[in-house]
């Protein structure tokens, strides 16, 4: 059971290897697949995204994988080595190093500073210092700089280097740390310079997002990237979809509605908040006030089975103590080492 299998835009479902159980079976089985329905474009979405690019140099003659290789992809994928080529670019990024790195004391003992996996998502393991204290982090581990300011994000659609639409929000309910509701700012003039200058500098194709902390003087400075679809796809038109990763511009790409929301994960998210009716209140507010990203009038059983569908992922999540969005990718998730990219 999933959310789209009872969609009517969806023609057919295919079981395949978790790829995070068998990469290879994973890959054979999706090349089976492609040959079997004679696919001519193939487009990861998710953290599943590492493991669809591997497929590059297999793909039959006529089939296009709207993502860069995956050498290319897994230098974003790294946190450190994303924040590296951030400041080659000559772009605003904190200062990061590897976990083992004995000159971290420069960023350990001038602030606050963040430890995190150098590949990781949904926000595991993330753990926040104060300036001067130690912390146990390797190789496979990123220390970088905490920066004060508003945490946004961005989503955008590229090809060739050019940045055919892109939307920039920030969350307003959170699950754990992904946003189950948020909101489009429009006057974010500062993070989609930063997007356009990376990606032409890149000569980026695919989908690709980047999480920023913007300071009181406007400056954005981006902390993450994710060479994937994030929740700033749903700001944008879905019959504009087809001609952005064919690579052809489209007016007016964003759909009007600023705040959007998955309304069943933010219930869920409302729920856990019962303890403190404040916090509580304000996330039903937002919810009632947000438009669904899953719900569409001619095509409600996505939205209407949401529960039912998803069920075996907030199982898993209530056995794990995760967080649903954590549970949802811990079957597709990369984790390969850093000396594997």
């Amino acid at each position: 059971m999933h959310l789209a299998r009872m969609s009517k835009a969806v023609h057919r479902c295919v079981r395949v290897t978790a790829p995070a159980t068998s990469p290879d079976a994973f890959a054979s089985e999706l090349l089976a697949v492609i040959d079997r329905f004679a696919i001519r474009l193939v487009v990861p979405v998710s953290e599943e995204s590492p493991y669809v690019a591997a497929l590059h140099d297999h793909l039959p003659d006529g089939v296009e994988l709207f993502a860069p290789p995956l050498k290319n992809l897994l230098a974003l994928h790294d946190k450190l080595r994303f924040s590296e080529t951030a400041r080659e670019f000559g772009l605003p990024a904190p200062r990061s190093t590897a976990g083992d790195d004995p000159e971290r004391g420069s960023i350990t003992e001038a602030g606050a500073y963040v430890v995190k996996p150098r590949h990781s998502c949904s926000g595991r393991h993330v753990e926040y210092y104060r300036a001067g204290t130690d912390c146990e982090a390797g190789a496979n581990a990123v220390v970088q700089e905490r920066l004060d300011g508003e945490h946004v994000s961005s989503f955008t659609i590229a090809r060739d280097g050019r940045s055919l639409a892109t939307s920039v929000y920030r969350g307003t309910v959170m699950s754990g740390s992904v946003a189950v509701c948020f909101e489009r700012l429009d006057d974010a003039e500062t993070v989609e310079r930063w997007v356009d200058d990376f990606i032409a500098r890149l000569g980026y194709t695919g989908f690709i997002a980047f999480d920023f902390i913007v300071d009181e003087e406007g400056v954005a400075r981006a902390i993450e990237c994710n060479p994937r679809a994030t929740s700033g796809i749903h700001y944008i038109k879905s019959d504009s979809l087809p001609a952005l990763i064919a690579g052809r511009r489209v007016d007016e790409p964003l759909r009007e509605e600023t705040a959007l929301t998955e309304s069943w994960s933010c219930y869920t998210a409302a729920l856990g908040q019962l303890a403190r009716p404040r916090h509580f209140l304000a996330a039903m507010a937002k919810l009632r006030a947000a438009h669904d990203v899953s719900w569409r009038h001619e095509d409600p059983w996505p939205f209407l089975l949401m529960m039912i569908n998803t069920w075996p992922i907030l199982w898993r999540a209530m056995r794990r103590g995760l967080s649903p969005p954590a549970a949802a990718m811990l079957d597709i998730e990369w984790r390969a080492e850093p000396g594997e990219c």
